[in-house]
């Protein structure tokens, strides 16, 4: 999973900043969760997990334990109920696991500024988070109009949070884990958009707050 999780990187004063698309701490904590929990009765099914641009999903067959739905209550006070206890105490005596109830604890404190997503039902039990390496809430002017992909969002949000003002394709080769050719791409979409403009030297610089974005 680890090949799959996007990286990318941003530079404060003197000082690199690496962060990853999914934490991998709240993955181990949410996988641990799902075989110890699952409902092993439910034939033809498993645990899977579908990993995307902007979120992770983790499905797992059978609901809570005790019938409730996790997204009408709150995760930091649910009583915690083992289905499969002996599959938990091995992962306990083999320290993959933490300490009785502190999973999804653990797994939200990770996550408090971005909360992870629930949908609980009677036999399916469906966990996402979402990239930390998208801004989702930024305020971006006269964007919606543009019908971006997750690849072209991703590219605006980097540029918008790291406060780049000019930049040549090369430079996003590294932060947003991209090839060239993949990169030119989505620059020249942008270009077309009008998002972007191109300046002299081959550079580029953002252009979202020009008044023929109005007309």
């Amino acid at each position: 999973m680890n090949l799959h999780n996007r990286k990318a990187w941003h530079k404060e004063t003197n000082y690199r900043v690496d962060k990853e698309a999914f934490n991998t701490d709240a993955i181990h904590e949410i996988l641990v969760n799902a075989l110890i929990h699952r409902d092993y009765s439910i034939i033809g099914s498993e645990v899977h997990i579908d990993m995307f641009d902007d979120r992770l999903e983790v499905y797992n067959p059978g609901g809570m334990f005790n019938g409730m739905l996790l997204e009408n209550s709150d995760p930091y006070h649910i009583e915690s109920s083992r289905r499969n206890p002996i599959i938990a105490d091995v992962f306990d005596k083999c320290n993959l696991m933490e300490r009785e109830g502190s999973g999804l604890k653990k797994i939200m404190n990770l996550y408090k500024d971005n909360p992870p997503i629930f949908y609980t039902a009677n036999n399916s039990f469906v966990i996402t988070l979402r990239s930390e390496l998208i801004v989702h809430d930024v305020d971006i002017p006269n964007i919606s109009e543009f019908d971006l992909s997750v690849s072209e969002q991703r590219v605006i949000n980097y540029l918008l949070s790291n406060h780049i003002e000019s930049f040549r394709v090369t430079d996003l080769l590294e932060p947003l884990n991209l090839k060239k050719t993949q990169t030119y791409t989505l620059v020249n979409k942008l270009l077309n958009k009008g998002l972007i403009n191109k300046v002299k030297h081959g550079k580029y610089c953002l252009d979202l707050y020009e008044e023929n974005h109005h007309n």
